[in-house]
């Protein structure tokens, strides 16, 4: 069985998240907090992937 990186998770994790601020931007409706918390987990999965990659490459 294939097991999935950490790196890859964590990328899948910022499209979805990504892919639902854009579905926002372009008209759908949403309240305030939903589209700051999902700004809030863009930051921080962003941030994780990019110590997650240092990590695996060193």
């Amino acid at each position: 069985m294939y097991k999935e990186k950490e790196s890859t998770k964590l990328l899948r994790l910022i499209l979805s998240i990504r892919n639902d601020l854009d579905q926002i931007q372009h008209s759908e409706t949403c309240k305030f907090l939903e589209v700051r918390r999902l700004e809030q987990l863009d930051k921080a999965f962003t941030a994780s992937l990019f110590h997650t990659l240092i990590d695996e490459v060193v």
